[in-house]
């Protein structure tokens, strides 16, 4: 089963293994080197780390999208986990940042060793922000791995720039140029991801696919969903199968750069997001909404859905006869 662990937990066992540096803010009884107020003043201090050639993560409860441009500008391969709402991730679409969601501890402590290994690949030198939107006293069965088999799967940091007292320069330009590099640097991020989850899958029996889609084949009402409330629509979908159904689930843990999603054509789609856009439509159906015919949003903000409020998600969508956002 592993160890009950909670986030910190988690951060302090994989910075401990990957010989990483803490920078925290919002959380207490942490080792860390650093503990400061705002979430953009941690991400600030790792980047001083970063940039002296240190691994670094960075634990938040809180982030902005200018202390993530600043990160993606000078190319720094910063981890940031973060506990702020899906609304300030969303937010980070375009800030130039890979995005990843957990659904658990496992998968957290597990994205957070497998994104050091990408961010920090020659080809791509960008930071990363892993979402966990579940409680934050919530406290999840990890199974860490080895010291050597992290050694092995991570080769020593090494940046083609860095500060330096010897030889001073300027790291980060937010110009056309860079914003050209940056999507280079996301192209080759997501072929790294797909190698590393084939090698991942094989070697510890665990998989995370950038999605994930459950039942999906047969399924005639299909929602789409990530993080934390991904666990409780699959036991609803479980449980409306045993009930003679055929309900689906896709399970969308990459948001940066968005995979190429298969084509969903002849389903009907319901896609929960936890963030909203006024004036607009909400930002996880505008990513999915090409892949389907037919594709309602389901907004909820600030509120841990169960399984009846999946039920009641599936059999709206399930009446629709058009398409129109819901708010739950």
């Amino acid at each position: 089963m592993g160890e009950l662990l909670s986030i910190q937990d988690v951060v302090q066992e994989a910075a401990g293994l990957t010989n990483a540096s803490i920078v925290c803010s919002g959380f207490d009884n942490l080792k860390c080197e650093i503990c400061l107020d705002t979430g953009s003043e941690a991400v600030s201090a790792a980047l001083g780390f970063c940039a002296a050639e240190k691994r670094t993560i960075a634990l938040t409860s809180s982030i902005t999208q200018e202390s993530v441009n600043e990160a993606a500008a000078m190319r720094m391969p910063l981890i940031i986990v973060t506990t702020d709402s899906p609304e300030q991730v969303m937010a980070l679409r375009d800030a130039g940042a890979l995005i990843f969601f957990c659904g658990s501890h496992q998968e957290l402590f597990d994205a957070i060793i497998r994104s050091l290994r990408i961010c920090e690949d020659p080809k791509v030198l960008l930071p990363c922000v892993i979402s966990w939107n579940g409680p934050v006293s919530y406290l999840d069965p990890v199974l860490p791995l080895s010291d050597q088999i992290v050694r092995n799967f991570l080769p020593p940091l090494k940046l083609p720039h860095r500060l330096d007292v010897k030889k001073p320069s300027v790291l980060g330009a937010a110009d056309p140029q860079s914003r050209k590099q940056q999507q280079k640097a996301m192209e080759q991020a997501w072929k790294l991801y797909q190698s590393i989850e084939d090698v991942w899958s094989k070697k510890f029996k665990r998989s995370w696919p950038a999605y994930d889609c459950y039942k999906t084949d047969d399924a005639d009402l299909i929602v789409v969903a990530y993080g934390y409330h991904a666990s409780t629509a699959r036991a609803l979908v479980d449980s409306q199968r045993a009930a003679g159904k055929k309900p689906g689930l896709v399970t969308m843990r990459m948001l940066r750069p968005f995979p190429a999603m298969p084509m969903l054509k002849g389903k009907k789609l319901a896609v929960l997001d936890h963030s909203a856009s006024p004036g607009s439509i909400s930002p996880l159906f505008c990513e999915i909404k090409p892949h389907a015919d037919f594709c309602m949003p389901f907004i909820s903000l600030e509120k841990y859905l169960s399984e009846r409020d999946f039920a009641e998600i599936f059999d709206r969508l399930g009446k629709a006869e058009k398409e129109e956002a819901v708010w739950i």
